[in-house]
């Protein structure tokens, strides 16, 4: 846990202590007696779903999948000012938790009410790979960034439109030599700019009625739940606004079809 960032030492004033539970396998599973530091902890009282209305709602489910994630609770960052508060000794010396440890009375309501979010966002560390991606020189550097930047293209507005200058370089490369134009400087620019601004979706709900809202573009209060869109093709590219406007409704019942 120390090499992994999990836990670093300390000159805490709180020291719980350890203990050391038999595990099924004969292995023995570290454990943290916090017992003393809940009897002192405001309790959180959002509730945690009943497992029996849990599985009330699955009676007209076809497939089930059964997951365990891996030290879940761990992904949760301990507030800096908390840090101490989750500090343990042994013979080894004072730590403390920098991530939410198990034991603590409050961390299962605090990862359920994570889990009940309404929303998400891009992770911020995956994003840096292309808010980081330098000019493109050569057409391989052009669609390795066209990769990056289409695997979140859900939560970019219009991003078919915005890309189509670097789209268009990839068409029929091999007959004409690399041209990096100013039109694909700014494309590339406002691909990475809209990333650093990604918009948070909201998870569809589905017992909400549906709002397929269409912008049938030359080239391409509700909560937004996610953004689709595609380069068109040159015949396609011919069709009136109320053609491409058709579509639109084709290819969105296509892509958010249940």
């Amino acid at each position: 846990m120390l090499n992994e960032g999990i836990i670093e030492p300390c000159n805490s004033l709180y020291a719980a202590p350890i203990t050391l539970q038999p595990k099924k396998d004969g292995s023995l599973r570290f454990c943290v007696d916090f017992r003393e530091l809940n009897g002192v902890t405001v309790r959180d009282v959002y509730p945690i779903p009943r497992i029996d209305h849990t599985l009330d709602q699955l009676q007209h489910a076809k497939y089930f999948t059964s997951m365990d994630l891996c030290t879940g609770l761990w992904q949760i960052e301990l507030d800096p000012t908390s840090q101490d508060k989750a500090a343990f000794i042994f013979h080894a010396g004072l730590f403390r938790f920098r991530v939410m440890p198990f034991g603590l009375t409050n961390a299962p309501v605090t990862f359920q009410r994570l889990m009940d979010l309404k929303d998400f966002r891009p992770d911020p560390d995956k994003l840096n790979a292309v808010r980081e991606y330098p000019i493109p020189t050569k057409l391989k550097a052009v669609r390795t960034f066209l990769g990056l930047s289409s695997y979140y293209r859900r939560f970019i507005k219009n991003y078919a439109t915005i890309a189509e200058p670097l789209i268009a370089l990839t068409r029929h490369s091999d007959l004409k030599p690399f041209q990096w134009s100013e039109a694909r400087q700014n494309s590339f620019e406002a691909l990475r700019q809209r990333l650093i601004e990604a918009s948070i979706i909201s998870y569809p709900r589905f017992d909400q009625p549906f709002i397929l809202q269409l912008n049938a573009s030359d080239v391409a209060r509700e909560h937004a739940i996610g953004y689709a869109s595609r380069t068109l093709s040159e015949s396609e590219c011919k069709y009136s606004s109320t053609v491409r406007e058709c579509l639109a409704i084709v290819y969105g019942c296509n892509y958010y079809r249940p």
